[in-house]
């Protein structure tokens, strides 16, 4: 059981690892360097998509010249429609601006509310990956040190 829960552990770090440097690597990367900045995004389109576990919204747009979105799930699309009328129901005649953050090498931006919830997230998986590291280093250190 112990073996099990080892490998899932092992896997659990791969998995997370993996993930932020393919789906959150370059802004996690532009976050810690500074390279972003608060722009104004014009709403070009939206579109939604729904299958029986889940819904979500995507945000298309453009930021100077260069094209840009962001996508919310579930409950977060909720908070959208509250938090951003106007995109939903204005017809797409007018520029309909938001404030969002704009990362140097990303086309996808976040917006102004949603910062603090990924930075948390964004600590919280990296102390997981750090602590999980440190104490396999530490235990790999004991073992070798017992032989």
């Amino acid at each position: 059981m112990i073996k099990f829960l080892k490998i899932f552990w092992y896997l659990s770090i791969l998995v997370i690892s993996i993930f932020f440097i393919s789906f959150e690597g370059y802004r996690i990367f532009d976050y810690i360097q500074g390279d972003y900045t608060r722009k104004k995004m014009n709403v070009k389109s939206y579109s939604y998509y729904s299958d029986s576990a889940r819904s979500s919204i995507i945000v298309e747009g453009y930021i100077d010249n260069e094209e840009v979105y962001f996508y919310e799930y579930d409950d977060d699309m909720k908070k959208l429609h509250q938090n951003y009328p106007i995109i939903f129901s204005t017809p797409h005649k007018h520029n309909i601006l938001i404030d969002v953050f704009k990362f140097k090498h990303s086309k996808k931006v976040l917006l102004i509310t949603e910062l603090y919830k990924w930075e948390k997230k964004i600590l919280l998986f990296s102390l997981y990956i750090f602590i999980s590291l440190l104490i396999i280093s530490i235990n790999l250190l004991i073992k070798k040190n017992e032989k």
